[in-house]
């Protein structure tokens, strides 16, 4: 093994990743999508979404890690009928508003034609980002599994989206996250 040899300044080159395992075949295939078609997603896809970005495991953990065990990163669902957020403990969206807060994320047109859109926020600058990228990244396994498009975007009006959700003082926007369906132009 190259490892166990004296330390040198030469590359070690790696066997090639073995891509026929399913994990790797998901991560070989994911990408960011910037176009989608109108079919909405089901209830089934949005409560998986949910669950694989902060839900609770069959350990009564989260399904990502958290440091310090912070428990603090909050997922809010944004759709023209209002605004919910997601309690991963009972797996429940609860309404929060009334409120169309789509236009606080509409700096972009792709926006408008995808189905889902989350917005992570959290309250720890150390470790919420940290936990929002965990989370973000299983729903784009999840997604890309799926066949579902999704894409992260910093180009949002966070003071609008901080007002909308009501964050707290201490609570910040960290990303958002727009799933769909992609339009497959062929």
């Amino acid at each position: 093994m190259p490892f166990e040899k004296e330390l040198s300044k030469a590359p070690v080159r790696l066997p090639n990743p073995h891509i026929s395992d399913s994990l790797l075949q998901i991560i070989n295939n994911r990408v960011s999508t910037k176009e989608y078609c109108s079919k909405r997603l089901d209830e089934q896809d949005i409560s998986n979404i949910l669950w694989a970005a902060f839900g609770k495991n069959k350990k009564g953990t989260r399904t990502i890690p958290t440091a310090l065990n912070e428990k603090n990163l909050k997922i809010f669902m944004l759709n023209e009928k209002g605004i919910w957020l997601y309690d991963g403990e009972n797996h429940t969206l609860n309404k929060i508003s009334n409120e169309n807060a789509l236009p606080c994320l509409a700096r972009q047109d792709y926006v408008q034609s995808g189905s889902l859109n989350l917005v992570y926020t959290g309250s720890n600058p150390d470790y919420s980002p940290l936990h929002a990228g965990s989370a973000y990244q299983n729903v784009y396994l999840y997604a890309t599994e799926k066949g579902l498009g999704t894409v992260v975007r910093g180009f949002i009006d966070k003071e609008k989206l901080h007002r909308a959700l009501g964050l707290r003082e201490d609570e910040f926007v960290i990303i958002h996250q727009l799933i769909g369906y992609p339009d497959k132009k062929d």
